[in-house]
This record gives C-alpha cells, structure tokens and sequence, in this order.
C-alpha cells in the first residue's frame, strides 16, 4: 500500500489536505483516511522500518503521479528497498506551457511538504531512516521546504534528486540550496542527463540563463555528502532503442528515469545504503 498526502481540493470538502491510501486497478484507487490515522497506517507498511518520500514535478497531473507511484513501488521493492512509501502531491498543472504558476505553487506548497509530511515522518522513524525522492521541479519544492520553518539538524537519510529544476551554482558550499541540503540530509545523491531537453528551457529562458542542476550537474565545488551520478550515456542508449519521434523525446529526455529498470535498481541500492558511508564523488549510471 502507498499513502498520499495531496495539497490538491479534497474530494470529499473541497479543502487541502487530504490523506488517502492508493490501490491499483484499471485506473488508480484512492482511499481517503483520517489524518490521526495516516501515520499509523505508514509504519504499518514499513517492512524495515524506514520510509520513501516521493515529490512530483511541475506539469504532472493527479492521475499520473499516482500511476508512477504505483509502478514505481513495486519494482523498488524488487529490488531490495522494502520501506514504506509515501506520495507528497502538489497542485501541479496539467500545462506545459504553465512553468511559471507551477513554479509559485511549489513555493506555496514547501511548508507544507515540511510541516505535513518530512517532520511528522521524521519523528516517527528517525531522520536516518526518513529519505526523499523529488524529480524535476520536485527537488526545487524540497529545498524550500528544508529551508522554512524554524532551524534545526537533520530531518533525511537520503535525499535523492532527478532532472532537478535547480540553480546549478545554488548547489555549492556557501550557496543557499547547498547548505541546507547538506544541514538537512545525510547524503544527497544527484542524478543528471545533459540531454535533457526540457531543462534546457528553464535554464536558458525563464531562469535568466541559470543552467539547471539535472541537466549540468553538481557543481565542481560540493559538500563531500553529495554524489553527482552521470547519466548521459546509458540515457543516450536508451534514447537509440527507444523509437520515439523528436517531438515525443523532449519529454521523454526528462522523465524517463521511472521507465529505466537500471534507474529503479540504482536508487533502490542507494537507499539500502548507510547515508553516512563514504561514496565516491561522482560515478556513472551503468
């Protein structure tokens, strides 16, 4: 089972937020939950005792976010992460032409990522055993839910990051997204693709030429704590095979780590590691 906490209308009052269980089916299966009742029922699903925190990026409608999560789950599981699962949904247009409003509501939604979900699930299994995934715009919501609310020590084991919609340079020693990172999480493990077409938008246009993380990587300069994983070659290989027109690999430059058996199996290793073991600096996706 994998919970939800959305910060889209409740169903059932019209209101964020809401807590639900997903189930698969022909369509996915929403079961809404008392909100005393959601933690309980992730610990209930924790087979060792640790839990995965799944944001979403910009441009990614209910459906399919639960779609993902629940394709994702099961093929993690196989390979060995047995945590419990959670969903953090943002209202994310459908639009991917609405980079901007999406862009102010993962500000608006960042508090609440800290305060309805990291800290409560922190508490309840321990900041090591707490970890983050975030794609894309995901890991831009993240850090501005590490950086809000009160100072404090660590809230994450493993921070993880794909196609993140970041400042590239913001990711330094001294740099605000770098030090909180590092002051919040154990371990950040970076995976980029500087194939990524549909980062080579912000970077170039909308971000005043402030090239993005997961499309250029850590900078050279970074905490000894965050890994920067190369993945353009095994991308390129896999965009060869694929046999996708040029229109649909823009997208699909971008998302198609959940499609990548290798990608699955990587993150789910990563995070059956120690997060305070040595790793190397940066390696590549094989």
């Amino acid at each position: 089972m994998i919970t939800v906490v959305s910060h889209r209308l409740d169903p059932a009052n019209g209101k964020p937020p809401f807590h639900g269980t997903l189930t698969a089916g022909s369509a996915p299966t929403l079961g809404l939950i008392r909100r005393e009742r959601w933690l309980p029922t992730v610990a209930d699903h924790s087979g060792d005792g640790s839990v995965l925190i799944l944001v979403h990026g910009y441009n990614t409608p209910r459906e399919r976010f639960y779609e993902r999560l629940l394709d994702l789950a099961p093929r993690m599981r196989a390979e060995g992460f047995t945590g419990a699962f959670v969903g953090f949904d943002w209202p994310a247009g459908g639009n991917p032409f609405g980079y901007d409003g999406d862009r102010t509501r993962a500000i608006a939604a960042a508090p609440r990522l800290m305060n309805d979900v990291i800290r409560p699930l922190a508490r309840q299994f321990g900041a090591a055993q707490t970890h983050l995934l975030a794609h894309s715009m995901g890991s831009f919501l993240t850090i501005r839910a590490l950086r809000s609310g009160a100072p404090g020590g660590q809230l994450l084991g493993h921070a993880i990051m794909t196609a993140s919609d970041v400042d590239r340079d913001a990711l330094a020693p001294g740099r605000s997204a770098g030090d909180v990172l590092a002051a919040r999480a154990r371990r950040l493990t970076h995976y980029h693709n500087t194939q990524d077409e549909v980062l080579a938008v912000p970077g170039t246009v909308v971000n005043g030429l402030r090239q993005r993380s997961g499309r250029r990587g850590l900078p050279a300069r970074r905490y000894s704590t965050h890994q920067d994983v190369h993945c353009t070659d095994h991308y390129a290989e896999q965009r060869r095979g694929s046999g996708l027109t040029d229109a649909a690999l823009f997208q699909f430059s971008h998302g198609w780590w959940f499609e990548d058996d290798t990608w699955v199996a990587d993150a789910a290793q990563t995070l059956r590691r120690d997060p305070a073991a040595d790793q190397p600096h940066s390696r590549e996706l094989a």
